[in-house]
């Protein structure tokens, strides 16, 4: 169980997951479409792009964050997205989606650095860059290919996805919390 390591909106959870909950799902329709759009912000459309709609590469990204997917069931899809950005491994779950889209040659490129790379790769762990070139040596190619199947290494986009959807996530989850301890009403043990 990670202590004070873990990010605020963790940590937040932990200790005032059934307050916040309890706050979020009594607001009317209208007090939890409010509280979305101030967290969500422009970015966050109403239903995603829709069959043969165009997709912005949030849309990719970020496919659970529309207004319309996280109010749905009362506001219950919002309180278990925040449940599970909290209590499971999202890391690995996004680095497969994210890899999985990048296969598919579907992932959004948001840097052109790593073009003139054969292969772009992070270590994820000390976030090194590894940039193997167009004259690399077979034997090199197989190295990093292999430590890209062992997941030591992750290619570059893949990695700088990652890094977006967390970030953006955390920024949404802590914009939540920010709301709730403005707006829930205090109780005698929390004031």
């Amino acid at each position: 169980m990670a202590g004070l390591d873990a990010p605020a909106h963790v940590r937040f959870w932990r200790e005032k997951n059934r307050d916040f909950s309890t706050w979020f799902l009594l607001l009317s329709e209208e007090g939890r479409r409010a509280v979305v759009d101030e967290a969500g912000g422009p970015d966050f459309t109403e239903r995603g792009p829709g069959q043969g709609g165009h997709m912005k590469p949030t849309d990719i990204l970020l496919p659970e964050l529309t207004k319309a997917g996280l109010l749905a069931s009362g506001g219950r899809v919002l309180v278990l997205f925040f449940t599970r950005r909290c209590i499971e491994k999202c890391t690995e779950v996004d680095t497969k989606m994210l890899q999985t889209l990048f296969d598919k040659n579907v992932l959004p490129k948001f840097s052109n650095e790593f073009d003139k790379f054969k292969i772009a790769a992070i270590d994820p762990q000390t976030e090194d860059i590894l940039g193997l070139p167009e004259s690399c040596t077979p034997e090199q190619q197989a190295h990093v290919e292999a430590r890209l199947a062992a997941g030591t290494l992750l290619y570059a986009d893949v990695y700088l996805a990652r890094r977006l959807r967390q970030d953006t996530i955390a920024t949404f989850l802590n914009a939540l919390i920010t709301i709730f301890d403005r707006e829930a009403p205090k109780t005698p043990a929390s004031a």
